[in-house]
């Protein structure tokens, strides 16, 4: 189910490896100020292209024709609490981006240019790894959430959970597989990077 979000996940994993080499090309330079000015730069720019893709991907999934998804329907998500990730998307970007300048910069104390540089690059890749965790987690949750939302605009009142059915689904997973819920009384899922989902029962 989850294959036009990874769609829009590669595209951003691609579109972040640009943003964040900016960071890196900045690492040449021996300038706090010109960090942090490439750092705030990244972070703006990512968050609003993220947002700019949960946006399509709440079109994709609502599928219909007076679709309401509309980037208040996407901040709705950034800027509430989620108590699986157990933040919300809007203040941790706000803390990954000030982490992000701290560990970058701490690589500028090093006297050694070349091992400073290496340091860096590699602080900045951690960096890009852990935001595109925190975009990956978020984007399967708009999928989900418009998903449910296109179900009860088709009258649905009962749905049904799925799981993948593999070797790497939880023991909660394995034992929700196939059951119905109330449309309105869904259990949440259980785990960061849970794709199990769900489909409409009438």
């Amino acid at each position: 189910m989850y294959e036009y979000t990874d769609k829009i996940l590669n595209y951003l994993n691609k579109y972040y490896i640009r943003e964040f080499r900016r960071i890196k090309s900045v690492l040449l330079f021996d300038s706090l100020n010109k960090l942090e000015k490439a750092v705030d730069t990244c972070y703006d720019r990512i968050y609003k292209e993220t947002r700019k893709r949960y946006k399509q991907i709440g079109e994709h999934y609502y599928d219909q024709e007076d679709s309401y998804i509309n980037y208040l329907w996407v901040d709705k998500f950034l800027n509430g609490f989620d108590p699986l990730t157990g933040y919300v998307f809007t203040n941790e970007t706000d803390r990954k981006r000030a982490r992000a300048f701290e560990e970058i910069a701490s690589t500028f104390e090093n006297d050694n240019k070349d091992l400073a540089r290496i340091a860096g690059n590699k602080a900045v890749d951690k960096c890009m790894r852990i935001w595109a965790r925190q975009a990956k987690q978020f984007a399967d949750e708009i999928t989900d959430a418009a998903v449910l939302d296109n179900l009860k605009a088709q009258g649905y009142q009962k749905v049904q959970w799925h799981s993948e059915e593999d070797a790497r689904v939880c023991d909660i997973c394995y034992e929700r597989n196939n059951k119905i819920y109330d449309i309105d009384n869904i259990p949440p899922k259980p785990h960061i990077n849970c794709r199990c989902w769900l489909t409409g029962i009438k």
